[in-house]
């Protein structure tokens, strides 16, 4: 536009180094309208109007045993609503849970075809309370290595924090204290959370704080 306004309409073409009429490009393009000597150059609407493209998408992993089913119901609930505001930002988060089952009959193995889900997400997101099953533990080893390979997907552990079951089993206090003591070892401290709605804000706030972060949205892909 600016070459064409300064009289300049010889440029070279960077393939065939012939001399090109950027003026009757232009107009052949439809990229301006019919250009007047001394006038300024205006753009077609077509062209003026920028593309538009799909929201940038958060693919989520929640990752959790049985017994915290009613707080993966709510972190559902509560994003569909979230989605419709972050929608307006360009955003939108697209939640995986093994309820699922995406992948199921790709693999003889279940817990392969979660796993899948895992390798394609953005933020890992882990829940537990009373125990850790041998599944939640390789979901986390795998998305730590993952995260160490390529610094994605990011990580968030949420541990819930109300009194024990008091019949809880040996094995399954023994899987708490050791995920616990892995978490300490590697310094990642889980935040606690005491009912639902505590942890929805939460998790949404650590949703909001990567959406600011530059270099993580530049790594989402669009719709």
């Amino acid at each position: 536009k600016l070459r064409v306004e300064k009289g300049r309409y010889e440029a070279e073409c960077d393939k065939s180094l012939e001399p090109v009429n950027v003026l009757k490009l232009l107009e052949n393009t439809l990229m301006i309208k019919r250009f007047r000597e001394g006038h300024e150059v205006t753009l077609n609407a077509e062209a003026a109007r920028p593309k538009s493209s799909g929201p940038k998408v958060l693919k989520l992993f929640l990752a959790s045993s049985f017994e915290l089913k009613k707080e993966r119901e709510k972190i559902e609930e509560a994003l569909n609503r979230k989605n419709k505001l972050l929608r307006k930002r360009g955003f939108m988060v697209e939640l995986l849970i093994w309820e699922d089952g995406k992948h199921i009959g790709t693999s003889l193995r279940s817990q392969d075809n979660y796993n899948l889900e895992i390798e394609q997400c953005d933020l890992f997101v882990m829940l537990f309370y009373s125990k850790v099953g041998k599944y939640s533990l390789e979901e986390f080893e795998l998305a730590k290595s993952l995260y160490e390979q390529n610094e994605m997907p990011r990580i968030c552990i949420f541990q819930k924090d109300v009194d024990l079951p008091k019949n809880l089993k040996k094995a399954d206090a023994d899987s708490r204290y050791a995920f616990l003591d892995l978490l300490a070892g590697l310094k990642h401290f889980p935040t606690l959370f005491q009912n639902e709605d505590q942890l929805v804000r939460q998790l949404e706030d650590a949703i909001d704080k990567l959406l600011v972060d530059e270099a993580f949205v530049q790594r989402l892909k669009e719709e």
